[in-house]
């Protein structure tokens, strides 16, 4: 209802919106970028947030490329098949 409304007023069909704070944002990039198919972009990830986060959890990525849980493609961290569906306890300690 209130989305045909908004739209046949030419109004934007939005209800309300969010901020998030920086380190929600963080967050949010790791979770959504991790789970994609190329996988978190380390080298974006540093620019956008001031973190080295390969540095800064080098111990869990090698960990977990041993597990067969992720590799390391350029500058990308990629989550195996096995590594997706164990994608919430990894985010849980890289983040």
């Amino acid at each position: 209802g209130k989305y045909t409304e908004f739209v046949t007023q030419n109004r934007p069909p939005i209800e309300w919106d969010e901020t998030l704070s920086t380190e929600q944002q963080r967050l949010e990039y790791l979770m959504l970028r991790l789970r994609r198919s190329e996988g978190l972009d380390l080298e974006e990830y540093r620019a956008r947030f001031g973190h080295d986060l390969y540095s800064e959890k080098k111990q869990w990525i090698e960990v977990w490329q041993q597990k067969g849980l992720c590799r390391q493609f350029g500058h990308h961290l990629i989550l195996t098949s096995d590594g997706f569906f164990l994608s919430d306890q990894i985010l849980s300690k890289i983040s």
